[in-house]
């Protein structure tokens, strides 16, 4: 707006004076260097090896073998156990969806009553289900556990990569 002040010096900002402060440019130059680090390390990220984590041709035939190692033992120690969680289990996500298609579709908060209910009455089974779960993954880390050392390549409980 200022460009055309001199052809119309009616205008408003016309009137207001420029005032001019200088300003240490080196504070700029290093703000726009760091810009340039952060979107180098997006552009190029760090190696995991260079993390301390194992490659990954290592970790994913480990936990493979570690799942079939728990599956074993579901089928040879647990297995009537597991399928009973597992059948719970179903049978609380279809109810969950029964609730939220049926209720929710009208009252949404409704719906959730009715979910949190189920799900307190299911209470013991999740529990149970944790405990089983602690179980199979301490059985497992046998085979995948010594991963967790060298930057948590491994995974015991959710805690790893």
């Amino acid at each position: 707006m200022r460009a055309e002040c001199d052809l119309q010096p009616w205008m408003s900002v016309c009137d207001i004076p420029l005032y001019w402060e200088p300003v240490k440019c080196n504070i700029y130059i290093k703000r726009a260097k760091e810009e340039a680090r952060a979107e180098a390390a997006l552009v190029e990220p760090v190696p995991d090896w260079q993390k301390g984590m194992i490659p990954i041709y290592v970790i994913i035939p480990f936990q493979i073998l570690s799942g079939i190692w728990k599956g074993l033992a579901i089928g040879i120690v647990a297995l009537p156990w597991w399928l009973i969680l597992a059948s719970v289990a179903t049978v609380d996500w279809i109810l969950d969806w029964v609730f939220l298609f049926t209720f929710g579709i009208f009252c949404r908060p409704c719906a959730g009553f009715f979910i949190w209910v189920l799900n307190i009455a299911f209470l013991p089974f999740t529990v149970w289900g944790w405990l089983m779960r602690l179980m199979l993954e301490t059985y497992g880390l046998f085979i995948d556990g010594w991963m967790l050392p060298f930057g948590l390549s491994g995974c015991y409980l959710n805690w790893g990569h």
